[in-house]
């Protein structure tokens, strides 16, 4: 069962990076930039604070 879910895996990552390369898919977004930002603040409230 490992090889078709490896197989899978890694035509998944290299049709990303080929899209992402190619232009069709933006790397980076105004909304994943929204979705670091505030996960990024919250471990690092809930660090500070224990």
């Amino acid at each position: 069962a490992k090889g078709p879910i490896a197989f899978a895996s890694f035509i998944l990552v290299g049709l990303s990076i080929i899209m992402v390369s190619s232009g069709i898919i933006p790397p980076f977004s105004e909304e994943t930039a929204r979705a670091v930002n505030i996960h990024f603040r919250a471990s690092t409230f809930q660090f500070i604070t224990r």
